[in-house]
């Protein structure tokens, strides 16, 4: 049996390569920018740089911060995502 939690935006800690980092994850479809109905699971680890892409993460969901939704611009987006990312920084402490 799978359990998927609902669709929104958690504050998150990473387990990669044997260290603990904090981030931000996206369970849901994208809606401001994709038509499909298709579920995208999206993990943003901050203070982060290395290309990790194919490597093997363990999630650990702390807090939901949010349900998904559409954003009227891009620029709507981004300052909402600013906003998650202090409120990720915070409940993260």
């Amino acid at each position: 049996m799978k359990i998927i939690p609902s669709f929104g935006v958690y504050a998150v800690n990473v387990l990669l390569f044997g260290q603990v980092y904090k981030g931000m994850l996206n369970i849901g479809m994208n809606p401001t920018f994709n038509n499909e109905h298709k579920t995208h699971i999206e993990v943003h680890i901050l203070d982060f740089e290395s290309d990790i892409y194919g490597e093997s993460l363990t999630i650990e969901l702390v807090k939901k911060l949010r349900d998904e939704k559409k954003f009227k611009s891009k620029e709507d987006l981004v300052q909402q995502l600013n906003e998650d990312k202090r409120l990720t920084i915070e409940t993260l402490r």
